[in-house]
């Protein structure tokens, strides 16, 4: 701390805003760190910088704080004790009794402060007319290193107009004005300091248990009068370290204190926990369940969507590529589709008898799929497949299937995956697995057993195109051993083509199951295939009470009308052709294209990685993180929609991967990128497609 006369723009005094009421952790100002409390490792740090006139600390009038100031005025630093909630008036007053120009703000959670750091961000407010100064506004110093140095005019300007709770117990968001679109702010010149590597994801504050853990274990092994460079070479030698306190959101207490104005992720953060309580992975979906997302730094919930966005419960806009896992085909909330629906709602949507928009959306796909003779309706893709590969049995008297890609939920299928738990061992026993483009393995099964097998059930095209006269050949091998071919469409149906695969590539099977995108988001889909087949519906038991809910019906007619009536396939295949474009052009841009492509697969571009120097798992994490923050849901793959057509929208999705891959381009660079992740890695459901 200076001992000199005020320098150019005045006397600077710190002023250390410390209070023992946390809620997160109660006391913490006196919590031990290494044997001395934190407040103590803080100001002895603080006292050192060199550019600092006058150290105060500021807390407030409440009786638990009684031993925090004996101690700090023990220490031989003066403190002022006012309003609990009115934290900016505290700092005005001390202004005023320290006879202060200009003020530094630290706040007590920050033990690990230096004061090279802090001299430096003065150096900066010095030299500068600026009203504000400091390392917040951009982060490129880690949590808890957080300097402010801003005039006292702008302090008294602050006090004098911020009215609002938030804007007094939080001092400077009047100043900064980083929160002006949510409250009112001063007109200020204001500056940033940022280092040229970016350790901004780093917690080094203390506002939980797991906090001080970490902060012990620095100041344990470290001299005391280290520097923040160093602490990063003692963790970069000690990778652990970095994840003690990874998972808890930055800024915690400020997020946690904008109730009102609903901090980005505030809403869906408490929607979370409360649905933890009543559903299992607080989600009706796996692949829409947290463990897709990097958790702490993505939204949970969402509330609404329009065309190709989709709104967050906090507000927080998206372009949106996953599209419910792909049904949304023209857009969220279609005008057409939407007045298709409405009229029906306005008639009904479940009745005591079959209504003729049954026999309507059958007559459509009887037109346009080449195997379809015969409809039955479910109201989603398990739905569908279970039936087929009941038909399937009904027709040949046989108990046992071959499987190829993913098809659903039910006993028949999961039980030959992963995720088998609970599916009796006498069911697993009666599927078995063949790799897509492998017909060999595929005639070595059936030949193997040539009358133990019902069907053979595959995705006819995917995350792979089929390859030269592999489907062909499945179809002449079902045929040679009786067995039922069924193509699972439910992906590919009226995205490849209107006819779907099938269509595309001239191969016919049997059955096809259809869903997803022919409904444009509602729930619906579809067993179709030959009528002597189909026909053991009136003998088989496939039967659900809305298997002809009418309002589904309705969306999906008005799809499929707007999907012939305005050619939107092959306007879907351009809008995706133009996305790989770009994003391998931005790849390229980066320095990424050796890591991660997109491989246009013509009508479902998708995310491609070769070998990179981190894992694909972590690269997958760190992308998806940096897509959400520049406003993007984009997983694994451009799943399309009519709607992103929108210039806007394009012009959105392009500087927003910019900017993400910018970002996962320098967390690559740091000693363990594991260290950029603001959460755990996302955790993959099971891999089925190859």
């Amino acid at each position: 701390m200076s001992s000199s006369s005020p320098s150019m723009r005045g006397k600077v005094v710190a002023i250390v805003q410390a209070r023992m009421g946390s809620t997160r952790l109660p006391g913490k100002s006196l919590l031990p760190l290494s044997g001395k409390p934190a407040i103590e490792r803080l100001l002895s740090r603080l006292a050192r910088a060199h550019q600092v006139d006058e150290i105060w600390v500021a807390t407030s009038d409440k009786g638990e704080n009684d031993p925090l100031v004996a101690l700090v005025e023990g220490l031989g630093f003066p403190v002022f004790r006012g309003d609990e909630n009115d934290v900016l008036s505290r700092f005005a007053i001390v202004a005023q009794k320290s006879g202060a120009d200009a003020i530094v703000r630290v706040t007590g959670d920050c033990p690990l402060i230096d004061p090279v750091v802090v001299d430096s961000i003065i150096q900066h407010f010095r030299a500068s007319d600026a009203d504000f100064v400091s390392n917040t506004l951009s982060r490129s110093f880690p949590d808890g290193l957080d300097v402010e140095v801003f005039t006292v005019a702008a302090l008294n300007e602050a006090a004098s107009k911020a009215q609002d709770p938030f804007l007094r117990q939080h001092v400077t968001p009047y100043i900064h004005g980083r929160l002006k679109d949510r409250f009112p702010a001063g007109d200020f010149k204001r500056e940033q300091v940022i280092w040229p590597q970016n350790y901004g994801h780093l917690r080094w504050t203390l506002d939980e248990a797991a906090d001080a853990d970490f902060l012990s274990r620095v100041f344990s092994d470290l001299p005391e009068q280290c520097g923040w460079l160093d602490v990063i070479a003692y963790c970069t030698a000690n990778p652990a370290l970095f994840f003690f306190n990874r998972s808890i959101p930055h800024n915690q207490g400020t997020t946690l204190d904008l109730q009102e104005s609903r901090g980005r992720y505030q809403e869906s953060n408490r929607l979370f926990e409360r649905a933890r309580q009543t559903i299992p992975l607080a989600s009706q979906t796996f692949s829409k369940s947290y463990q897709q997302w990097v958790k702490g730094s993505t939204p949970l919930f969402l509330d609404r969507g329009r065309g190709g966005w989709v709104w967050d419960v906090d507000g927080n806009r998206y372009a949106d590529f996953v599209l419910g896992l792909l049904p949304v085909i023209l857009g969220y909330a279609d005008p057409d589709v939407n007045a298709a629906m409405m009229d029906q709602m306005e008639r009904g949507a479940t009745f005591s008898l079959p209504t003729r928009l049954e026999m309507e959306l059958a007559e459509r796909l009887v037109r346009l799929i080449p195997c379809a003779e015969k409809v039955r309706f479910g109201k989603n893709g398990s739905d569908a497949t279970t039936a087929a590969i009941r038909l399937a049995r009904a027709k040949t008297g046989r108990d046992k299937v071959v499987v190829g890609g993913y098809h659903g939920w039910h006993d028949w299928y999961i039980g030959s995956t992963a995720r088998r738990l609970g599916v009796p061992g006498v069911v697993q026993d009666l599927t078995e697995n063949f790799a897509f483009n492998d017909a060999d393995q595929l005639e070595d099964i059936l030949k193997g057993q040539p009358d133990a097998f019902a069907a053979v059930i595959l995705e006819p095209a995917g995350t792979v195109n089929p390859a030269p006269g592999f489907l062909e050949r499945v179809r002449a091998l079902t045929e040679q051993y009786g067995v039922v071919l069924i193509f699972d469409e439910i992906v590919t149906g009226f995205r490849m083509d209107l006819g779907g695969a099938q269509a595309v590539y001239g191969v016919t099977p049997d059955l096809a199951c259809v869903g997803k995108a022919m409904g444009n988001g509602m729930p619906i889909a579809a067993v179709v295939g030959r009528s002597d087949i189909m026909d053991l519906m009136e003998d088989i038991f496939f039967s659900g009470t809305f298997g002809g809910e009418a309002i589904s019906l309705a969306a999906a007619i008005a799809t499929i009308d707007k999907l012939e009536s305005q050619n939107v396939i092959p306007r879907l295949k351009t809008v995706g052709a133009n996305f790989a474009t770009m994003a391998n052009g931005i790849f390229r841009d980066v320095g990424m294209d050796n890591y991660v492509q997109v491989t246009d697969i013509d009508w479902w571009p998708r995310l491609s990685f070769s070998e990179a120097p981190i894992s694909g798992g972590l690269l997958t994490s760190l992308m998806r993180q940096e897509f959400v923050a520049n406003g993007l849901l984009l997983g694994a793959s451009f799943n399309l929609c009519l709607a992103q057509e929108d210039d806007g929208f394009q012009k959105h999705v392009e500087q927003g991967m910019r900017a993400a891959m910018e970002q996962v381009k320098e967390h690559m660079a740091l000693p363990d990128p594991r260290m950029a992740l603001k959460g755990d890695m996302i955790q993959p459901t099971f891999s089925v497609r190859k």
